[in-house]
């Protein structure tokens, strides 16, 4: 019978770090095919400059404002370009900036409305996924309204040489464990996450667990 994988539970932090030592892969895990590539031949689509349109869609998003976003939402719109510089080709789209305000009722109202959820963030660092953002920001509500719509949930995230996956995203410089932490961790296990990936930093590695020890380079850069 293949069994759940384990509930970790809040604590102190050194209760976390032996909590996550003791994982194990579980029969349940979601087959991974092991490919890193996050990168894409299609090219990025940039909104209108000073368009009011696209202005106003990003304004809903991030008051988090689901009527004035469905107000906004037009048929001509599109709900996947990426909004920010063109010039310093640093820009996000609509679903990574819900991601990172919270609102699962928004992130549903998008996708409903033909975002894209893998959709790729353009970056000098690397580009992400709403589904990166969402577990960065602890947001399990939101984390969970991608995952049903199908995001890859063991998608690297290359950012500043990280390499690692969502679990190490929500681990990443945190400095205090609160409990919507050990939800979005839990949501991630449950779901099948590959706790085997490593990340890199400053070319060396680290593992799910070497990110989250109190006291680890890892768990304190660019605190």
């Amino acid at each position: 019978m293949i069994q759940p994988p384990p509930c970790l539970e809040l604590g102190n932090d050194y209760s976390l770090y032996h909590q996550l030592a003791n994982l194990r892969p579980h029969e349940n895990r979601r087959d991974s095919d092991g490919q890193c590539n996050m990168e894409t031949d299609d090219q990025p689509m940039w909104v209108p400059s000073g368009s009011q349109a696209y202005v106003d869609l990003w304004k809903a998003v991030g008051s988090q404002d689901l009527e004035a976003l469905k107000a906004a939402l037009q048929p001509d719109l599109n709900v996947n370009g990426l909004y920010g510089s063109r010039d310093d080709m640093e820009g996000r789209t609509l679903l990574h900036h819900a991601a990172e305000k919270g609102s699962a009722e928004v992130v549903h109202c998008l996708l409903d409305h033909g975002a894209t959820v893998d959709s790729l963030s353009v970056d000098r660092f690397g580009p992400e996924t709403p589904m990166h953002v969402a577990a960065s920001m602890a947001r399990p509500d939101v984390l969970t309204v991608l995952l049903d719509a199908g995001a890859d949930i063991n998608k690297v995230d290359i950012q500043a040489g990280r390499g690692g996956n969502a679990l190490h995203l929500v681990l990443l410089r945190k400095t205090k464990i609160e409990q919507r932490h050990l939800d979005t961790i839990n949501l991630l296990l449950d779901r099948g996450i590959d706790i085997r990936s490593r990340a890199e930093w400053e070319q060396e590695g680290a593992t799910i667990v070497g990110c989250s020890e109190p006291g680890s380079d890892q768990a304190h850069a660019n605190e």
